[in-house]
């Protein structure tokens, strides 16, 4: 029998970047609080599923000058899903800068 010896991880890591003039206020504000609206979003509509929508699973957003930046060490939120809902042109997010 082989023993492993070390870490060992099934997580991933991943990013996005957008334009602030390729979405709305409403969606900025959305993304910068994605747990609570996504939580907010399917108490109202039990059939949605944003996968894990708690504190740990939230992903570091960070908003400069003309970009809105988002990474994630475990994307265990569907934040591509999440986008979708609130109606981002997906084709307008770089994902994995």
């Amino acid at each position: 029998m082989k023993t492993r010896l070390g870490f060992v991880s099934n997580s991933s890591s991943s990013s996005f970047i957008i334009n602030l003039e390729d979405i709305t206020v409403s969606q900025k504000n959305l993304i910068s609080n994605h747990i609570e609206s996504a939580q907010l979003f399917q108490r109202n509509n039990p059939n949605l599923n944003f996968q894990c929508v708690n504190e740990g699973d939230a992903w570091y957003i960070h908003e400069n000058d003309s970009t809105l930046e988002g990474s994630c060490h475990m994307n265990n939120f569907d934040m591509y899903a999440f986008m979708e809902f609130i109606g981002i042109d997906l084709d307008k997010v770089k994902w994995n800068y």
